[in-house]
């Protein structure tokens, strides 16, 4: 299901950078963010992963570029995952949709880390697919 507002998420960013936003989208701060050519866009399953927005973002009116976003690129992030424990450490995590990391799902996001039994959250490693 898609953002409807921000989501505020548990995550310590290491690098981010900004980019040219789809036309006719609205990116809300913490979503998942997808890249196909050149604009990035709520993830869906059409592109590749480009990482999570640090700010919202209006395009609804505007044509491709015509508003960047700061999205951060690369860094850890802890979500409570269906199916989230000790087994998953070292695995591929994946975006379920702009919202959702899931153990399977649309697009390949980074590995998952340890596990917080206390928190229920699943340490996530993410990278953007653009960077080596």
């Amino acid at each position: 299901m898609p953002l409807t507002a921000v989501k505020i998420r548990d995550l310590k960013g290491e690098r981010w950078d900004h980019e040219n936003v789809k036309g006719g989208v609205m990116i809300h701060r913490g979503a998942y963010l997808e890249a196909s050519g050149g604009f990035v866009f709520p993830a869906d399953g059409t592109g590749t992963y480009a990482g999570i927005a640090r700010e919202s973002c209006d395009n609804t009116a505007g044509a491709d570029g015509a508003k960047a976003v700061e999205v951060w690129k690369s860094g850890l992030l802890w979500e409570a995952v269906t199916g989230a424990g000790h087994a998953l450490r070292g695995a591929n995590a994946y975006v379920a949709n702009d919202e959702n990391a899931a153990t399977a799902g649309l697009i390949a996001m980074g590995k998952f880390g340890p596990f917080n039994p206390e928190t229920g959250a699943q340490r996530i490693n993410f990278k953007s697919a653009d960077l080596p």
